[in-house]
C-alpha cells in the first residue's frame, strides 16, 4: 500500500492507496479545488519515503490530472489551481 500526504497550507491530507496514482486520483477527486495550496507531497511504500515540491509531483504524475480530467478542471475553474 502507498500512502500519500498532501501538505497544504494550514492542513494536510492523507490518502491510502494500491498505487501513487491511485492515491492521487482520489485525492483530486476530491479536493481538486485546493491544488494550488498543496505545498509538497510525501508518499510512503513499506519502508521507503519520498518527497517531492508540488510542481515536481505534478509533472511526474500530469497523466493523472489528465486521466481524472473534467471533473478536476471544473473544481479548479472555481477558484483552485
Amino acid at each position: 500500500m502507498y500512502t500519500l500526504t498532501f501538505k497544504l497550507e494550514n492542513r494536510v491530507k492523507t490518502f491510502t492507496s494500491t498505487s501513487v496514482e491511485s492515491a492521487y486520483e482520489t485525492f483530486l477527486i476530491g479536493y481538486g479545488e485546493v491544488l494550488n495550496e498543496v505545498k509538497w507531497v510525501e508518499w510512503e511504500h513499506g519502508i521507503a519515503r519520498h518527497r517531492l515540491d508540488i510542481n515536481s509531483f505534478r509533472k511526474q504524475y500530469r497523466h493523472i490530472e489528465d486521466k481524472v480530467g473534467d471533473n478536476v478542471t471544473e473544481k479548479m475553474m472555481k477558484g483552485g489551481a
